[in-house]
């Protein structure tokens, strides 16, 4: 828990640290096990071999194996025996009977030792015949290292020691540097999260790799910029509200009280204003509240299969007496024969009469709107497209938002929508797995595209 506790820079550092003692012990190890060793190995040989050659010698120089054993049976000879092989405590000679003819501790001189049971052994030959075996006992010489295996153990872990030192500080060295460039932009994404959550635009944080946290820099400043984008929206959602809300509000409430008090006369005419008034107010509320159950998940379609082109139909019959008084062509254009779609039917109308209501709006006396349906792969696309003065560009992008809308002046309050109109259809179509979007040329007209899977 201690751990948890420091900095993730200092756990980085003791992790490298650990991690390098951990390694360098390791290595210290195997090394010391394979170096000393081998080092015995090399003495054990050097020792057999040097010996074997002595003994070669001096059975060369005597012609027998006898005098062998100093007369005094000291381990070095005396000058008698000069020119002898240097009795060895666990190197041995036997002739060829298999009698031991040289001294070796744990073993009487003429006895007659198993050869089978050393590994170490050497047969010597003279003028072709053989003279003799040459064999060290290894069992009982283990552990004897001498001097020099004790120097070179020595040597051993002072250099262990020293490269662990070093690396050790190589591994904090190491450990400060990656902890820097890892823990670098990890404090720049704190430091501005930590403004963010006050909802205020800040610069983007520097991108300054291309691992992970490169792309959880990325992501994060993607977020930041949405989350300043919705904080805003949300401002003006709750201005845009207040205002639309207010105004029928005002309106409704102002003759309500002149004619409580006496100052006007309840007549019909007012009576209507109050109402229209009212009924706007409703109706807002209505989109509000369909928009949150959407944005909740809670809004409920109730699906039936439904032939496109009947859809189609039903809208432009709704829409035919408005558009002829308007002085405006309402088609529809269907392509062959389309697959039925799994639809809220009366969710889908009011999309579709949303659409065509605002192509009403915007489309000139003696212009065309046409109720358009199609099969494009994989869905159903049912178009509504006028020859009205059209969307600039710029303000194309945002017209499924809430409370937008191209013309600024066109209000509840002199004629024009809420602005929740293309919000909602866009949910509506969106919880049907669909997509909607627009096109449009200025003076030339616009086109909604519905994009219905099958």
């Amino acid at each position: 828990m201690m751990l948890l506790r420091r900095s993730l820079r200092l756990n980085l550092m003791i992790g490298f640290a650990v991690a390098s003692l951990a390694g360098l012990l390791s290595f210290a190890l195997v090394i010391q096990n394979l170096s000393v060793h081998s080092f015995q190995r090399s003495v054990e040989e050097n020792e057999f071999n040097q010996f074997a050659d002595a003994a070669l010698r001096f059975y060369q120089q005597q012609g027998s194996w006898e005098g062998l054993i100093p007369r005094d049976r000291r381990d070095a000879p005396g000058p008698a025996n000069r020119g002898r092989p240097m009795p060895q405590r666990f190197i041995g000679v036997v002739n060829t009977e298999g009698e031991l003819v040289s001294s070796v501790t744990n073993m009487q001189p003429g006895s007659h030792p198993d050869l089978a049971a050393f590994t170490l052994k050497k047969t010597l030959t003279f003028n072709n015949q053989v003279i003799g075996t040459v064999f060290k006992d290894t069992l009982h010489n283990e552990g004897s290292w001498g001097r020099e295996g004790e120097a070179l153990i020595v040597s051993a872990n002072r250099t262990l020691l020293v490269a662990g030192s070093i690396g050790l500080v190589l591994s904090l060295l190491l450990g400060a540097f990656v902890s820097r460039q890892l823990i670098g932009p990890l404090e720049r994404l704190t430091l501005a999260a930590s403004t963010l959550k006050f909802g205020k635009k800040q610069d983007p944080v520097p991108v300054t790799s291309t691992d992970e946290v490169g792309t959880l820099t990325e992501a994060f400043n993607q977020m930041s910029d949405q989350l300043v984008k919705a904080e805003v929206q949300r401002r003006q959602m709750i201005a845009d509200i207040a205002h639309d809300l207010g105004t029928p509000l005002t309106v409704a409430s102002g003759y309500v009280q002149s004619m409580q008090q006496g100052k006007l006369k309840a007549t019909q005419e007012r009576l209507e204003v109050v109402y229209d008034e009212l009924l706007l107010l409703q109706n807002l509320v209505d989109d509000l509240r369909l928009l949150s159950l959407a944005d909740a998940g809670m809004l409920t379609l109730s699906r039936d299969l439904t032939p496109p082109e009947t859809l189609l139909h039903s809208i432009q019959k709704a829409f035919s007496f408005r558009a002829e008084k308007q002085n405006i062509r309402l088609t529809v254009q269907v392509e062959g024969k389309l697959p039925d779609l799994s639809l809220d039917v009366e969710r889908m109308r009011q999309v579709l009469g949303n659409l065509v209501n605002n192509a009403l709006h915007y489309t000139p006396e003696g212009g065309e709107i046409r109720l358009i349906g199609k099969k494009v792969q994989d869905a159903v696309v049912l178009q509504v497209q006028d020859t009205g003065v059209g969307i600039p560009a710029e303000k194309l992008p945002f017209i499924f938002e809430r409370f937008y809308r191209v013309d600024e002046t066109r209000s509840p309050e002199n004629g024009g929508g809420s602005g929740l109109g293309l919000a909602i259809a866009r949910s509506i179509v969106e919880l049907h797995s669909g997509k909607i979007s627009a096109q449009s040329v200025l003076k030339e007209g616009t086109t909604i595209s519905l994009e219905m899977p099958l």
